[in-house]
């Protein structure tokens, strides 16, 4: 059947003599090859194509064919990582090795099968793609105070002061206008305003794991209200480059010594064992996965500490104090396109301050009292915004020589032709420094005489790659 089926599809074919027994089948509409395929599987044979030659045989007969040796040096991926998935594709079953050393593997396998193995093993070494993750930590503070009574020192110290800013030139402002010089309230962007649409406040109310994503245009002014009013102030702008899958952690912590207490069984007491570092601070974790059509899939992990008290603790007649430290966090996962910007509110902290000042001995009057003395109740709410800004990166990597040579532009000279020179491993070209600027100049082959002297006037820069001597 199968070579009745081979001179219809009009293809070489070579079955082996183990190849015996029958078939019993009923083909529509397919064509002879692809009845020879469905034959081959059914009955538990094997097919291969060498060159123009299709050969048929049993699975015992593959399992005794000869096998050879190879190896395959990575240029990107790491051959620690490949094997074991090298190790389930080969049909010899023997276990690669590699070197990390070379980052080469070492395999051996079927002549029938070791091109697919080598086909397999290029398209895994591809270079993987980076993203760049910009963060931006601000904290938005609400301050509302309470202040009742009189401050007896602050009239008899001091004037009235307002706080106002002083402009140079004239500007109006709730309808009326100013002179040159005169002082203005500084409310344009002031948690609160109307007139700006209360931008600050929106962001400040954002509650615990919601978010929002802003375009350029939109978080270029949100950057703006945010840098020109007191409220607001950043804390971070940290930039990391991770490989797409791979976790970019971003720290900004402080280490904060916490004495241990180790409990002794024998004489039921604690015993001082040192001292341990504690991190408190701010702690961004983002994990980018880049998706089809420049999107990027982010989950994104901040996480906000900080100390909050000591709690003293006595043993030995000695008292230690540990801190409380509070830590707010959250988790999310959120699909952006690249350039995007995720805005993540609700880490909030709330403090309350209750304070009195007083005139000695007239305060403690009953009833009287009051009149000398103030009483301040202030309460600060703290927000922190997380911008989180993912951008995927070229894969068209250079050297770095390109951003270098970019910058030097000086009148009547010509430059190489950049694309001709990224590798600069090579000793083809260097960056020589000259007193005001930088030049470019090649280095002389191996064995060859030093070119003449000349000076810097009489530099000869190149202008076609195919001039160039690498």
């Amino acid at each position: 059947v199968l070579r009745l089926l081979a001179r219809q599809a009009k293809i070489n074919m070579v079955v082996s003599d183990q190849v015996t027994g029958t078939v019993t089948m009923r083909l529509e509409d397919v064509t002879a090859l692809q009845a020879i395929a469905i034959i081959v599987k059914a009955k538990g044979l094997f097919m291969d194509q060498i060159e123009h030659v299709y050969y048929i045989k049993t699975a015992a007969e593959k399992t005794a064919e000869p096998t050879e040796s190879d190896n395959y040096q990575f240029s990107y991926s790491r051959a620690k990582d490949v094997a074991p998935l090298l190790a389930s594709q080969l049909s010899s079953k023997e276990a690669p090795q590699f070197d990390e050393r070379t980052n080469t593997i070492f395999f051996r396998e079927t002549r029938s099968n070791i091109d697919s193995v080598r086909k397999l093993l290029v398209t895994i070494d591809k270079p993987t793609k980076q993203v760049m993750i910009e963060a931006r930590l601000v904290e938005v503070t609400a301050n509302p105070k309470q202040s009742y009574g009189i401050n007896w020192a602050g009239v008899v110290g001091s004037s009235s002061s307002p706080q106002t800013f002083s402009y140079g030139a004239p500007r109006s402002t709730g309808g009326s206008s100013t002179s040159t010089g005169s002082n203005i309230p500084l409310s344009d962007l002031a948690l609160g305003n109307s007139n700006n649409n209360n931008i600050l406040g929106n962001f400040s109310h954002l509650a615990l794991g919601q978010f929002a994503i802003l375009s350029v245009p939109q978080m270029s002014a949100t950057l703006r209200f945010l840098n020109e009013d007191s409220d607001a102030e950043f804390l971070a702008n940290p930039r990391v480059v991770t490989a797409d899958n791979l976790q970019a952690k971003i720290e900004i912590t402080r280490n904060q010594p916490v004495p241990q207490l180790n409990f002794n069984e024998q004489t039921a007491t604690a015993v001082f064992g040192g001292f341990q570092d504690k991190k408190f601070g701010n702690t961004l974790i983002v994990t980018p996965s880049i998706n089809k059509d420049n999107f990027v899939t982010l989950k994104v992990k901040p996480e906000i500490s900080n100390k909050v008290s000591d709690q003293p603790f006595t043993f030995a007649g000695a008292t230690v104090f540990s801190p409380i430290i509070d830590t707010r966090s959250l988790e999310s996962n959120v699909l952006i396109r690249s350039g995007d910007t995720l805005a993540i509110g609700g880490l909030l902290q709330d403090e309350v301050t209750k304070g009195r000042n007083k005139v000695p001995l007239l305060g403690d009057v009953p009833v009287l009292g009051y009149l000398f003395q103030e009483r301040l109740n202030a309460r600060t709410k703290r927000n922190l915004l997380v911008f989180v800004t993912p951008t995927i990166i070229d894969s068209q990597y250079g050297t770095g020589l390109e951003d270098q040579v970019s910058g030097l532009h000086h009148v009547g000279e010509e430059y190489s032709d950049i694309n001709g020179w990224r590798n600069n491993a090579k000793g083809a070209v260097r960056l020589v420094p000259t007193g005001h600027r930088q030049v470019v100049a090649d280095y002389p082959k191996p064995g060859t005489p030093p070119p003449p002297a000349m000076g810097e006037q009489d530099v000869q820069f190149k202008s076609s790659a195919k001039d160039r001597d690498f």
